[in-house]
């Protein structure tokens, strides 16, 4: 499959929901620091701050994107995605977890570029959204808008 370049997201179906992940994802690349323990345990924990101070205050999510303060590399531009293209099996499946709808992917699609340090396989797709298309669905931000809908 081809690269996805960044302004592919922009523009289709859904213009802010997808400007959303396209600059979340550089971001948090730009950042190469993801704050997770060897426990799989993410914070606000108690003494989370203290054992990961680099993942504390504003490395925390949520996080708010602000446009003026964002740089581009061409490091992270594209991204590659692998087996999205083919048709799912039976194994594939939807989950309502209470907070989310899940999709748990269970064939082989992997993620890679954009700066990611190798090939990472993708295990589910998690929508987050608001009581009513007007709310704030999103747990991130964007110059302190949040938007309906957010995907993880």
């Amino acid at each position: 499959m081809e690269p996805i370049k960044q302004n592919d997201f922009r523009g289709r179906l859904v213009p802010h929901f997808h400007i959303h992940i396209s600059r979340s994802f550089s971001i948090l690349l730009a950042s190469r620091h993801f704050c997770k323990s060897s426990a799989g345990i993410y914070g606000p924990d108690e003494g989370w701050a203290s054992a990961y101070p680099g993942c504390r205050e504003r490395n925390q999510s949520p996080i708010n994107i602000v446009d003026q303060d964002t740089k581009a590399s061409t490091e992270y531009q594209e991204l590659t995605l692998e087996g999205f293209d083919t048709e799912s099996s039976n194994k594939t499946s939807m989950k309502n977890t209470g907070k989310t709808v899940a999709i748990m992917l269970k064939d082989d699609y992997f993620v890679r570029g954009a700066g990611l340090p190798g090939r990472f396989k993708a295990e589910k797709v998690e929508f987050h959204w608001g009581p009513s298309n007007g709310s704030e669905g999103s747990e991130h931000s964007i110059n302190g808008r949040r938007y309906p809908v957010e995907v993880s």
